[in-house]
């Protein structure tokens, strides 16, 4: 005697539970908050033309220097006239001028307060929370010298909880640098 198996309510069980499987994996977004307009908010709720980027890529050593985030960010381009002495322009809008009466166009910021000369805004980007590139005039918000934008950088707060990190780079023409920080709680 032959025997014969219908597979067809097998195969019908597993296609309609395809799209059930592809729904309980679906990533959710993280949502990003900036502070593009001096108030935390989300990336997506700012009406400013603005890129983020975390913290964690720099610790992860994705992002080394300001080179590495002029890449990462559309309409961002940095040139260096000396060493330490960046110069950056935000679509198209910079200060190629290297004297000591010339002010840039796009500001550096570091935990809001406004650096002055270029040469002081190459800071290591060491223990930041994280960079915001705002493009176009922001004048209204930021003052003077920001026709072409801000560049905003965010150290991490300090915690209660403590925590300590090293880091070491070597490289050619006898580089060598050692970076460090210690957080934890001054008091009980």
């Amino acid at each position: 005697m032959r025997y014969t198996r219908n597979n067809t309510p097998l195969f019908t069980a597993v296609l309609l539970a395809l799209p059930l499987m592809a729904q309980a994996q679906a990533p959710a977004l993280e949502e990003v908050i900036v502070t593009a307009q001096k108030r935390a908010e989300s990336l997506q709720d700012v009406p400013v033309s603005v890129s983020a980027i975390s913290g964690d890529l720099v610790r992860e050593g994705l992002i080394s220097g300001m080179s590495d985030v002029a890449q990462q960010t559309p309409n961002f381009s940095m040139s260096q006239f000396n060493i330490g002495e960046p110069q950056y322009f935000i679509r198209g809008v910079g200060n190629s001028l290297d004297s000591a009466g010339s002010d840039p166009a796009v500001a550096t910021f570091i935990d809001e307060v406004y650096i002055g000369r270029p040469a002081g805004g190459s800071t290591d980007l060491y223990d930041l929370e994280r960079i915001e590139v705002l493009r176009g005039p922001q004048g209204t918000l930021f003052g003077k010298n920001v026709v072409g934008g801000a560049i905003s950088l965010f150290t991490k707060r300090p915690s209660q909880d403590f925590e300590a990190n090293v880091s070491a780079t070597a490289g050619d023409y006898e580089l060598w640098a050692v970076q460090g920080l210690v957080n934890g709680p001054l008091t009980d």
